[in-house]
């Protein structure tokens, strides 16, 4: 017959098991299977894999939210590098009003962007989750906004396509980083 104390052993074995020794649904991913994880939800995962694993920041990440800041960062990095493009297209002479117009429009985008992506990085400790994704998704209308006003214009721009297309992917990395925050 088992002694009440067998009992109590196991049960603090048993304890100290679950304690120390955490469960898969807790376990500690490592940085390149956080990459993976983040880039296998986005629209395009040859980008966001390309990127992030070339990122030496991005591969020093020790939680989710680390490699969220990160992901916000060079989104952040692009949307300021295509402003700045856009910005010199528009000091120069000789453009057409059309194109002055939709230029115009995408100044105003990619700066909403530039200082969507700053605000959201700062108070993402205690920002609602629900809230910050919503916040990264609605970045998506920026960029059509400023697609749309160049179709209109039969505007060719192409440092501003491409930037839309990266905004794009740097959305989609944000997007799905944050929706694996818990």
């Amino acid at each position: 017959m088992a002694s009440p104390n067998h009992g109590l052993t196991f049960a603090l074995i048993a304890t100290f098991f679950v304690i120390f020794y955490p469960s898969p649904l807790h376990a500690v991913l490592t940085p390149h299977e956080m990459i993976q994880s983040v880039c296998r939800a986005t629209n395009n995962n040859p980008f966001c894999l390309q990127t992030l694993k070339s990122d030496p920041q991005a591969l020093l990440c020790k939680k989710q939210l680390d490699l969220v800041k990160e992901v916000m960062r060079l989104g952040k990095a692009s949307a300021e590098k295509t402003q700045n493009e856009i910005n010199s297209i528009r000091t120069k002479k000789d453009i057409e009003p059309s194109l002055m117009a939709a230029l115009d429009v995408c100044s105003k985008s990619y700066r909403f962007m530039v200082e969507s992506l700053d605000t959201e990085l700062k108070p993402i400790e205690e920002s609602d989750l629900m809230t910050l994704n919503y916040d990264i998704m609605v970045l998506f209308d920026e960029v059509r906004y400023c697609n749309t006003a160049l179709t209109q214009a039969k505007a060719e721009v192409p440092e501003v396509s491409s930037g839309n297309e990266s905004m794009k992917y740097y959305i989609s990395m944000a997007a799905a980083a944050t929706s694996k925050l818990k």
